[in-house]
């Protein structure tokens, strides 16, 4: 798939229960009468999306057929106020994706957050639930024990209603750009985005802290 390809893949979307997901999949790669490669899951972290792995998609099309999508609240699926952002719904959301791909085995790379809902996929798996065939796995930086989780103090506020509400109020660009680029190293930060959707320049401005225009 050429860069302009993928980048026209990585635009398109799937509904789930009405809401719109931002969807990614080198499906058609390869001939379609020759063997197909094995699936390939990326599952992005917070605050992020699946944009987290455009760099390394070239790369593993080579191999596989890959499947990428933003989770529900992320990136540029739909943020529905009424949701309640629960891992097991963005697991869910994971099975809807490779049903519609008619995804029966996979590898997983899971980032952070994704790596929550991973867990949840493999849960469900050992609880005797039908599953797609998990061929192998990778945790980058996740929290393997919910126990030893130790939210800030404004994810703990964020948490009460009236509060939450209140904050998520005041929530705006520039505190979306500041905190985000926390994110990145200094040595790997992205280069500023002159082209793409609104989603790519933002994140991209995000983490450099340079203006969207």
């Amino acid at each position: 798939m050429s860069g302009s390809a993928a980048e026209n893949a990585w635009r398109s979307n799937l509904a789930r229960d009405g809401r719109p997901l931002f969807l990614l999949s080198t499906y058609f790669v390869g001939s379609p009468d020759g063997p197909r490669p094995p699936w390939f899951t990326l599952l992005h972290g917070f605050p992020s999306s699946s944009w987290d792995y455009a760099k390394v998609l070239l790369g593993l099309e080579a191999e596989f057929r890959v499947v990428a999508f933003d989770f529900l609240g992320f990136g540029n699926s739909d943020k529905p106020r009424s949701s309640r952002y629960m891992i097991h719904q963005q697991a869910d959301l994971t099975e809807a994706v490779w049903r519609h791909f008619s995804v029966r085995r996979t590898a997983i790379v899971a980032h952070d957050y994704g790596v929550s809902v991973a867990q949840e996929l493999l849960a469900c798996r050992e609880q005797g639930a039908e599953a797609v065939e998990v061929s192998g796995i990778t945790f980058l930086n996740g929290g393997l024990y919910a126990d030893l989780h130790r939210p800030l103090a404004v994810q703990r506020l964020l948490r009460k209603p009236l509060v939450g509400r209140l904050i998520s109020a005041l929530a705006n660009e520039w505190m979306f750009r500041r905190n985000f680029r926390k994110v990145f190293s200094h040595r790997h930060l992205p280069p500023r985005q002159k082209s793409g959707s609104t989603g790519e320049r933002l994140l991209a401005a995000a983490a450099t802290g340079l203006p969207t225009g």
